[in-house]
């Protein structure tokens, strides 16, 4: 039994290490209080460089960009702005926009998850989206991952 257990925990481990990481787009390190620190003494993303590189391709004709490390697609053809919901009109939310959106010869098109929109981060960017992508919000993003504020 303890061998089989060693067995599968090696394998997750082999397995877990063959999937690339993406890098973050940190370019830099920083000290607690903030400053800049190029002496190497701290190791984290901006000293180690890890990572598989962010590779973003634009298709102009869908309006689309499509990142080559999750193979997700995302609309970029406009600007929009949704609320997550809208008394006044119930069908003109975030999450119907996505549901009806016909672009790029698709018509599946969803909400990400909180994780998928993370994928888009880079840490050395302003605003943080990479810049193959020409409509970006310095506001928020909407995701389908729900969040329960409760805290009681």
């Amino acid at each position: 039994m303890f061998k089989k257990i060693l067995f599968l925990m090696l394998t997750l481990v082999l397995v877990l290490d063959a999937i690339p990481l993406q890098k973050t787009g940190q370019s830099l390190s920083y000290d607690a209080d903030g400053n800049e620190v190029t002496d190497g003494s701290i190791k984290d993303d901006g000293y180690y460089q890890a990572g598989r590189a962010r590779i973003y391709w634009r298709d102009d004709n869908k309006k689309i960009v499509i990142d080559n490390f999750t193979f997700l697609q995302w609309q970029d053809n406009e600007s929009v702005q949704k609320q997550w919901e809208n008394d006044s009109n119930p069908s003109d939310t975030a999450q119907t926009y996505c549901s009806a959106l016909s672009l790029g010869d698709y018509n599946d098109w969803r909400l990400p998850s909180i994780e998928e929109l993370n994928t888009l981060v880079h840490k050395s960017n302003f605003p943080r989206i990479d810049d193959e992508f020409q409509f970006t919000s310095p506001s928020f993003y909407w995701s389908s991952t729900t969040y329960d504020c409760d805290t009681s």
